[in-house]
């Protein structure tokens, strides 16, 4: 309890003492809300940049490798003016969902028979979705661009590099966020709990103070949703209820320790 005594709690302390240290409780419900959010913000943001990181590396891992092997099926092509033209027997089926042809002899109608797939024409893709949606993509917005078969697999890894770190750069901004804001209005739920416990067992504990123990409260079940029950192949029914069960606990124990000390 050093750090605790010196007011020095560093943020991988918090977050230790969070989970595994209830009488810590009473140290943090002592300082600012600010630093209760910030915590939850840098907590927030780990979780974001380990599990974009972990999403980036399994679609480098798998993108560059089923890219080549799609380009390699493809029958030799050049894109030029808006066009693109292929070379062989038309249409060429692969994977049992992608047709290529560019001669002009099929049009939308052959995905039909699809529930899903796409088709590569001369001068657009269709991507069927389902039975009632289909998009399509237009050659013509991108006719000043010019690449054939073989610099398509030449820049395979480069594209693979850029998106990964695409993954990685919007999957922390976007994580980090949701995460921060939905726990904010978790705890915010919780807290409402906590008071009305706070005046039925006497417990006198401000509002304030709740909330900023319902942020720390948080800590485990945001660790086991995002970092193991993503990975593990593990089903947890009403997990939504056990995620405020467990944080409900944590609070719980937070304040009646937060009560004794109040009362020495």
């Amino acid at each position: 309890m050093d750090e605790i005594k010196n007011n020095k709690v560093r943020f991988f302390e918090r977050f230790k003492r969070s989970i595994v240290d209830i009488p810590s409780y009473n140290f943090f419900v002592k300082e600012s809300l600010g630093k209760a959010i910030l915590y939850l913000f840098l907590l927030s943001l780990m979780v974001g940049a380990i599990t974009s990181s972990v999403m980036s590396y399994k679609f480098k891992n798998s993108f560059e490798r089923e890219a080549k092997s799609f380009i390699i099926q493809v029958p030799d092509f050049k894109f030029e003016d808006g066009e693109l033209n292929a070379e062989g027997d038309m249409p060429v089926k692969i994977n049992d969902y992608t047709l290529i042809d560019t001669t002009g002899k099929t049009d939308e109608s052959v995905l039909d028979s699809y529930k899903q797939g796409i088709l590569i024409l001369k001068n657009k893709v269709v991507i069927k979705k389902s039975m009632i949606e289909k998009r399509e993509f237009d050659f013509s917005s991108i006719e000043n661009i010019e690449f054939d078969k073989q610099e398509v697999i030449k820049y395979i890894p480069k594209i693979n590099m850029w998106i990964s770190i695409a993954i990685i750069v919007f999957g922390i901004i976007f994580i980090t966020l949701w995460i921060w804001l939905s726990t904010m209005f978790k705890a915010l739920i919780l807290g409402i709990a906590g008071i009305i416990v706070s005046k039925v067992q006497n417990m006198d504990i401000q509002f304030g103070d709740i909330y900023k123990i319902c942020i720390y409260a948080f800590t485990l079940p945001i660790v086991v949703d995002h970092l193991i029950l993503d990975y593990v192949p593990v089903f947890i029914p009403y997990f939504n209820l056990v995620y405020f069960i467990v944080a409900g606990i944590y609070m719980y124990n937070a304040m009646g320790s937060y009560k004794m000390e109040i009362q020495e």
